[in-house]
């Protein structure tokens, strides 16, 4: 089991939108259809992360795509927290690939790159229902930070979690 993580190209941000769709269809009826199909179009906006400065890794296992990632160098000016915070947004690994180390693989590398930038932290938000990656983020040292925790009016809950470096 040979697991590659790169920088994606242009060219694979479409097959990059499809492997992160099907990663989170598990969560489309929780959300309902009309914020299913909200939240589909900005996690599988590949072009759109680019042209916001994201960096997107892609992982592949045995020369197929497993996984994707994307790295904001800075955080997005409409959002509260400091902009010199990296953002992780869209942690995705195929349904058949996980378990395998692939999600691991892929923060490793925004890891790096967050110190390879220089920034302070590496920053990510996710939703309580999202328990493996929650467990994942804890194990590689990630800490809640309920500053930027937060109940959207909706009522959906949003929870925080950081590294500083």
């Amino acid at each position: 089991m040979n697991i590659e993580v790169r920088e994606a190209a242009r060219g694979e941000y479409s097959e990059v939108a499809r492997l992160t769709e099907v990663a989170y269809e598990q969560y489309a009826e929780r959300l309902g259809p009309e914020r299913w199909n909200v939240y589909r179009g900005e996690l599988t906006d590949i072009e759109g992360k680019a042209k916001a400065g994201a960096a997107t890794f892609i992982a592949l296992m045995d020369e197929k795509p497993a996984g994707a990632v994307s790295l904001f160098r800075h955080s997005p000016e409409d959002r509260p927290w400091p902009k010199d915070w990296t953002f992780v947004r869209a942690l995705a690994v195929a349904p058949e690939h996980r378990g395998k180390g692939i999600g691991r693989r892929l923060l490793e590398v925004c890891i790096a790159r967050t110190r390879e930038w220089g920034a302070p932290v590496i920053f990510l938000r996710t939703a309580p229902y999202m328990k493996e990656a929650i467990a994942l983020y804890g194990s590689m040292g990630f800490e809640k930070n309920e500053e930027y925790s937060e109940v959207l009016p909706n009522g959906r809950k949003i929870l925080a979690y950081m590294i500083r470096m």
